[in-house]
């Protein structure tokens, strides 16, 4: 597991005793060290520029903003020896897909909201991973499951 934030780590080894946990942050490039910002909303937590966040939604806090290490998705690919089942990032453009071929990615498709922004999918994602070979599953009103279309027949 990559977890960004050192927080949730306790919690991760109580309840995933058996798996490695690591504190990093998914980025293009591994071992940069970049601020990490920690939200009062876990999945909105990010190493992006929260002010424009901050400022639409009143609701949000930012906690702190900690240190993390970096490591791209292709050089953790390629130390666990083995493309995973499941993936769940972002950072799709990083993934060298002629290498690896997760077989389910699972990826958040719509704007923060407190409101459920219906239609409002990311259409760049959608086209990307089209034309990478996936056909979306299932959406579950935030998020997309996408299945690699080869693997599948």
């Amino acid at each position: 597991l990559i977890e960004a934030n050192p927080a949730l780590i306790p919690a991760l080894q109580k309840e995933r005793s058996g798996d490695v946990i690591l504190n990093r942050c998914i980025a293009p490039k591994s071992g940069d060290v970049i601020p990490f910002h920690v939200m009062n909303v876990d999945g909105l937590s990010t190493p992006e520029d929260v002010t424009e966040l901050l400022a639409n939604h009143p609701d949000l806090k930012l906690l702190e903003t900690v240190n993390v290490e970096t490591v791209s998705v292709n050089d953790l690919f390629a130390q666990m020896h083995a493309v995973p089942v499941f993936v769940n990032m972002e950072i799709l453009r990083s993934i060298d897909f002629t290498k690896y071929r997760p077989l389910v990615l699972i990826l958040e498709m719509i704007p923060y909201s407190k409101k459920l922004p219906v239609g409002q999918k990311n259409p760049e994602i959608l086209a990307f991973l089209q034309e990478k070979g996936y056909v979306e599953y299932a959406f579950t009103g935030i998020n997309s499951i996408f299945i690699d279309a080869a693997q599948v027949k």
